[in-house]
């Protein structure tokens, strides 16, 4: 997403998100908690929280940042390779939405900086490039906290949560199992796809 004026709006997720911001601010205000994001930082979203962001220029750069959401049909898929014994059957669910990852990390940086070349490349990355960034990202969040085990894959034991009516009412919602949000510059702010939404 690119912005050079500022944009805020009330945000619910009905995936998991891992945002990495490449220039400007980001803030998120959840309940009066704010957090900033700017050049090189990463955090991730948990789904079912509603969180106030703003996008922004900051130190004279405009807002650029990248999104990889992680719907119940790709995490369901990642899930059923792993292997159950390596598992951190300890692990428990963070009751915090947003979890800001360390800085500077190279796992986090050579998942997004990988991205980069498509920003201004008319080229569309192919669906198994994609499909390998959402599992370096996965794995991103993995090896930063056992825990966050436990939110990730909260559709199965031991951490399994109880389904809410839209989990019940609608299951084919989580549909954008490839999806990787990134906008280039346009019309206000108006929205274009990496990889066209499927839904």
């Amino acid at each position: 997403m690119y912005f050079d004026g500022g944009k805020s709006c009330l945000h619910r997720n009905h995936s998991h998100v891992l945002v990495y911001v490449y220039s400007g601010e980001m803030v998120i205000d959840e309940k009066g908690q704010i957090t900033r994001l700017h050049k090189g930082e990463c955090a991730f979203i948990r789904k079912d929280f509603s969180v106030q962001m703003t996008k922004q220029a900051w130190n004279g750069e405009q807002f650029k940042a990248i999104f990889l959401m992680f719907t119940m049909k790709f995490l369901r898929d990642f899930y059923s390779k792993l292997d159950r014994n390596t598992l951190p059957k300890d692990a428990k669910r963070d009751q915090v939405s947003l979890y800001k990852l360390p800085s500077n990390r190279p796992d986090i940086v050579s998942l997004f900086e990988s991205i980069t070349p498509y920003f201004n490349s008319k080229i569309q990355p192919t669906d198994e490039l994609l499909q390998l960034k959402m599992v370096e990202g996965v794995y991103v969040l993995l090896n930063t906290d056992k825990n966050l085990y436990a939110s990730i894959f909260d559709f199965t034991d031991p951490w399994k949560k109880s389904p809410t009516i839209r989990d019940a009412a609608s299951p084919h919602l989580n549909v954008i199992s490839r999806n990787v949000a990134l906008s280039r510059p346009g019309n206000g702010s108006s929205d274009a796809a990496l990889k066209p939404r499927t839904g």
